[in-house]
């Protein structure tokens, strides 16, 4: 035999073989599902950042509420404000 053979690699092997389907019902798809996953994540901290401006008979009624009565900002100076927080 003279000459080369070819190796012929079967096509489930080949790396990258098929080109990816860039459909914009595909990508329209995939970018609903990002952001269901981001607002499923996101959800947790919107709810801790609302219940910091909260008073704590609020934070502690029975029923719990996901909105504040009344929006309390000071919140933020008490915490910054007390003897426990350190300065440095």
């Amino acid at each position: 035999m003279t000459g080369t053979r070819a190796l012929v690699v079967p096509a489930h092997r080949r790396r990258h073989a098929r080109v990816w389907d860039a459909s914009p019902a595909r990508i329209a798809g995939r970018t609903i599902a990002g952001i269901v996953i981001a607002v499923v994540f996101l959800i947790p901290y919107l709810i801790m950042l609302v219940g910091s401006f909260k008073s704590r008979n609020n934070i502690l009624a029975v029923p719990p509420t996901y909105l504040p009565t009344t929006w309390h900002p000071e919140n933020y100076l008490t915490m910054w404000s007390t003897p426990e927080t350190p300065c440095r």
